[in-house]
């Protein structure tokens, strides 16, 4: 019997289980062609078995049109009914197909109503901080210097959370100061590309105060390293772009430069 015939009367069976927040993702190495297409289910289940509370890495090397194809159906907290032949080791289990997307399943039911809700932590000066779960980050809504601008803390553990709180309120409730120290590092970093490559054909030279006008806070992120960066939208300075500026606790802003 040849490896082929072997495989393919290999008993198939079927997972069905929730995919994480998270979503789905595609990668893969230098010079390869396929790309390894990957999600986790956080409750699983196989033909009649218990509920599996343990995450498992779902996995399957595919070509790019595939992929893309994929990971648009496998989206976060949906049900996904999964065919397979090979063994789960390890946490991990390669799959052949997926037979359903967006499966409706009784049993599920009620761990995607529990996944589905919002985490979030209240802080008496600051309000409502809403756990990301797609990216792991905790964010509310601030006043910036009377914008609507977002803090962003990068964790979602709860003790993290709290100490990240604490940091921005002895160092950033100074809003105005703030903002005004960001602006005027970022137009003094950034002046020269503005007018040396980003001027319109009938636009006059920019100055570091007309520069400076035209930002205006999207959100603040706080990191565990103690590191920060403020998003700003660049009022068309640069055709849209963001102007990012970076710093750290230590050392105060070191770098700023557009993205996006």
């Amino acid at each position: 019997m040849s490896i082929f015939n072997f495989t393919k009367n290999k008993e198939q069976k079927v997972i069905i289980g929730i995919i994480s927040s998270k979503g789905s993702s595609g990668g893969r190495g230098q010079g390869q062609e396929l790309w390894n297409f990957s999600f986790n289910l956080e409750y699983w289940y196989t033909n009649n078995s218990q509920i599996n509370t343990e995450t498992l890495r779902v996995t399957k090397n595919v070509q790019d049109v595939e992929l893309r194809k994929m990971m648009n159906k496998a989206v976060g907290e949906t049900v996904v009914k999964i065919l397979y032949t090979g063994d789960i080791i390890n946490g991990k289990v390669e799959f052949d197909s997926i037979l359903d997307y967006n499966f409706y399943d009784s049993k599920l039911q009620p761990y995607i109503e529990d996944l589905r809700k919002d985490i979030i932590y209240k802080d008496n000066e600051l309000g409502k901080f809403i756990l990301n779960k797609s990216v792991d980050t905790y964010c509310c809504i601030l006043d910036w210097c009377g914008i609507k601008a977002e803090l962003v803390m990068e964790t979602n553990e709860e003790i993290e959370l709290v100490d990240l709180i604490e940091k921005y309120k002895e160092r950033f409730t100074e809003q105005m100061y703030w903002d005004t120290k960001v602006k005027n590092f970022a137009s003094k970093e950034l002046i020269s590309l503005k007018n040396d490559s980003w001027l319109e054909d009938d636009e006059k030279e920019m100055s570091e105060l007309g520069f400076q006008s035209s930002m205006s806070l999207e959100s603040l992120v706080l990191y565990t390293d103690d590191s920060y960066t403020f998003w700003y939208n660049d009022g068309d300075l640069f055709g849209g772009h963001v102007i990012i500026v970076e710093g750290n606790l230590e050392d105060g802003l070191i770098r700023a430069e557009i993205a996006g």
